[in-house]
């Protein structure tokens, strides 16, 4: 038994006010490192994810289309097929040049007898890099506008140089640079 005199011991404290504050502390830093790098990580997946995603399938991205055409998700031999046969039906049809300080002066010109052939591997090549692989991603899924590129025709220089010399004669005067 005890007496009195005997002391009961005092319970003490394992650690300072200031032992406990840095444990604390630690632990705060120790959530904070855990989040940001499980943030990190999503955002890694994610971006791999959209890489895959926007690499595969076919060589044009979705939703882009040249002169009209949609080639989108299409083969380059699909689609050039396609320019192709746009381009012949555009050489079928006709313009017609005007003066716009002239009303009544018009020109109706074939449009073969200025141009040959659509320049489809140019048209190709820009529909193939008109979206990065972000871009392709989020076409994939409907989410990114579409492309629309023009399709350029080469063009016959001695045509273009005879129909400037009818039009001379038409209006009567030296054409002008622009």
């Amino acid at each position: 038994m005890t007496s009195d005199h005997d002391a009961t011991p005092v319970l003490e404290h394992e650690h300072e006010p200031g032992d406990l504050r840095a444990r604390r502390d630690l632990r705060r830093r120790t959530r904070r490192r855990r989040r940001i790098g499980g943030a990190v990580g999503v955002c890694a997946i994610a971006i791999t994810l959209v890489g895959l995603v926007g690499s595969g399938g076919s060589d044009i991205p979705p939703r882009v289309s040249v002169g009209g055409v949609d080639i989108g998700g299409l083969s380059v031999q699909a689609a050039r097929t396609r320019l192709t046969e746009r381009g012949r039906t555009a050489l079928d049809g006709r313009i017609t040049l005007t003066a716009p300080n002239d009303p009544t002066f018009s020109m109706d010109v074939a449009a073969a007898a200025l141009a040959s052939n659509p320049r489809l591997d140019e048209a190709i090549a820009a529909a193939r890099s008109a979206r990065g692989r972000f871009g392709r991603a989020l076409a994939r899924f409907g989410l990114a506008g579409r492309k629309d590129l023009p399709l350029r025709f080469v063009v016959r220089t001695n045509a273009v140089a005879r129909l400037i010399t009818e039009a001379q004669l038409k209006i009567g005067r030296t054409p002008v640079s622009a």
